[in-house]
């Protein structure tokens, strides 16, 4: 986003915090691999904090099943080859909207579970799933 993007978005937050974009190619760091094969890259600042916190909605997801939570790390400060390798996951047969155990989502909270300390604030949307 542009500055003035930002500044929109954000309002007077702004300008009383720290901000940074996320770039999937510079700045990382390695975690390791998750069980299911994954290379666990995050951006360096998010494995350095000591405590993350996501604010966000759920809602269901076709991929991960329900958006959210774990989401905030993969894909949202992961490293491009992470995101691909975890996003590899939607041909999986359980794979499935509004599912929680999606094989996606379990590998997300698997690698965001290599950081220290995350918190997630997420509303839940009014959704009918049919």
């Amino acid at each position: 986003m542009s500055e003035k993007e930002l500044e929109a978005k954000l309002g007077e937050a702004y300008n009383v915090f720290p901000v940074a974009q996320h770039n999937p190619d510079d700045n990382l760091l390695f975690l390791g691999e998750t069980s299911r094969g994954t290379p666990v890259w995050v951006n360096s600042e998010a494995v350095k904090a000591d405590i993350i916190v996501s604010i966000g909605s759920v809602a269901p997801h076709n991929i991960h099943g329900w958006s959210g939570g774990a989401k905030i790390i993969v894909p949202g400060v992961a490293g491009r080859v992470t995101v691909a390798s975890n996003h590899r996951l939607a041909e999986h047969p359980l794979t499935r909207f509004g599912v929680p155990e999606s094989p996606a989502r379990l590998d997300a909270e698997e690698a965001a579970g290599k950081l220290s300390k995350l918190f997630s604030i997420n509303i839940v949307r009014g959704v009918m799933l049919q």
